[in-house]
């Protein structure tokens, strides 16, 4: 469970373009940086690269704060989600309870 977000130090323009492209592109622009029939660097690649994987590939530090955020808040929601069913569960299990409780001292 994650309590805390550890939010990316990156310039407003990153961040959104960042945003644009989504955690799963950023994701897989990481991929095409290490695979192994990349090019050396200053080799011309045989299939360009699209504007997507070239700002992740020369951002990767930027890049992997950005993506290190966006677990981290997916990870949050789903620990408040999961606080929220259990108090459900908890709410229902003693209602359940009070109800016997009652039924039984009724008689």
């Amino acid at each position: 469970m994650r309590f805390r977000i550890r939010r990316a130090n990156i310039p407003a323009a990153m961040r959104d373009e960042f945003e644009r492209y989504g955690p799963d592109v950023v994701a897989q622009a990481f991929a095409v940086g290490v695979l192994p029939d990349r090019p050396l660097p200053g080799l011309k690649p045989m299939v360009p690269l699209s504007h997507a994987v070239e700002t992740v590939l020369n951002n990767q530090p930027e890049a992997a704060a950005w993506l290190t955020e966006k677990r981290d808040e997916a990870e949050y929601h789903q620990s408040r989600l999961e606080i929220v069913q259990w108090s459900i569960l908890i709410f229902v299990i003693l209602s359940v309870i009070f109800d016997f409780l009652i039924l039984w001292h009724g008689k």
